[in-house]
């Protein structure tokens, strides 16, 4: 469990440091983003190890860069050398949908590939990096303001899931609260299977979409089921009517709040025990 706190703080912190770093991704119509940015121009921005760690046709970022930064949300690398792709096959299948979009980010984690249950997050509570497999990546997603945040793959037309996880603070995990799913999805886009959401049989090799309701300052992952080269070809984020500020502040109350620990044999808050005793 301690690694998995320290890898949250220097993920959120990272958040800071990276924020005038060369984003992959660009906005190409109102909340939707998707990597436009080209091969050539990332080799000239990124470190040249970055690049030959991504089989020189993308670029391994390291975990903590910020690949978006608005005034909607942040968005970085949530695990280390979380790729992104502009060659291959699967570029060229999400080029027939979307031509302009130049790359990829190939989303992965150790969790199945398919038939989630709803209980997989948990395992957050041991240690972010478990959820790292493979040449495969995930991103961290912070919103600003209150929104709806959304993501789409391809997939072939195999079955998988797919999902966005509401990553628990320190104070939630120790309280029991773990980390969770805000929504997923297990889907197989093969012309015969009826999708469930729209009472339609699913178009063969179509991209599929997850979505859900997402809160300012908590973090959230986009991940996609085991080492299956599933492509990620864009991110959306629709903000809500709140302006989300309360919701900022109330986070930053919680991160410089005493936290109770147990110490010589009492419960402690701060320099404080439980009966408001003050203890050196």
């Amino acid at each position: 469990m301690k690694k998995f706190f320290t890898l949250v703080a220097s993920a959120l912190m990272a958040i800071g440091v990276n924020a005038q770093t060369f984003q992959l991704y660009s906005e190409v119509k109102p909340n939707t983003y998707a990597v436009t940015t080209t091969l050539d121009e990332v080799k000239a921005n990124f470190d040249a190890q970055l690049v030959k760690d991504a089989w020189e046709i993308g670029v391994a970022l390291p975990v903590g860069y910020t690949v978006i930064n608005n005034d909607k949300f942040t968005m970085t690398a949530a695990v280390d050398k979380t790729p992104v792709y502009f060659s291959g096959s699967k570029c060229s299948d999400m080029q027939k949908d979307f031509p302009n979009y130049n790359g990829y980010m190939n989303v992965g984690s150790s969790y199945a590939q398919n038939n989630w249950n709803g209980n997989e997050p948990e395992t957050l509570e041991d240690d972010m990096s478990v959820l790292k497999t493979g040449n495969h990546g995930i991103f961290a997603v912070t919103p600003k303001v209150d929104g709806t945040l959304g993501f789409g793959v391809y997939a072939g037309d195999n079955s998988r899931s797919i999902g966005i996880i509401d990553v628990s603070s320190v104070d939630e995990i120790l309280g029991g609260k773990p980390s969770s799913f805000v929504a997923f999805k297990n889907f197989r886009n093969d012309g015969v299977e009826i999708d469930p959401e729209t009472n339609e049989v699913t178009v063969k090799n179509a991209p599929a979409y997850v979505k859900g309701e997402v809160k300012a300052g908590r973090t959230y992952l986009l991940v996609g089921g085991a080492n299956k080269n599933l492509t990620m070809h864009q991110v959306t984020f629709v903000p809500g009517t709140s302006t989300g500020i309360e919701n900022v502040e109330a986070v930053e109350a919680t991160k410089v709040a005493p936290k109770k620990v147990f110490k010589n044999g009492q419960i402690m808050i701060g320099d404080f025990n439980i009966a408001g005793q003050r203890v050196k």
